[in-house]
């Protein structure tokens, strides 16, 4: 399991090695309807999927496991389960964990 470190950006995309792979996550803050949005792409910037709502404690990747998404589980983990805001990630209120097929957790 890893845990992914995000920044204190409205928009931002980070590179993580995901079951072997290279993914770039694209994080995008919503300020008018108060959420983060998640775009996948893979290694060669090619757009994987986008639009995901990022909500706490449930597989952000289910709803595309059809596409070329990560075989894992990638969770905004809150201890609270409150929704997140703008600054859950960066005060530590919630986590993004990634649990890879090789985990035994998935």
């Amino acid at each position: 399991m890893i845990h992914i470190e995000l920044i204190d950006q409205n928009d931002f995309i980070v590179e993580v090695d995901l079951d072997s792979f290279v993914h770039f996550l694209h994080f995008s803050w919503n300020s008018e309807c108060q959420f983060w949005t998640l775009a996948i792409e893979d290694a060669n910037s090619e757009l994987v999927t986008s639009g995901i709502c990022v909500m706490p404690n449930v597989d952000l990747l289910a709803q595309a496991r059809t596409l070329r998404v990560p075989p894992g589980v990638l969770m905004a983990y809150s201890e609270s389960g409150a929704a997140l805001d703008r600054d859950s990630f960066v005060d530590g209120r919630a986590a993004l964990i990634y649990a890879g097929v090789n985990d035994g957790t998935v």
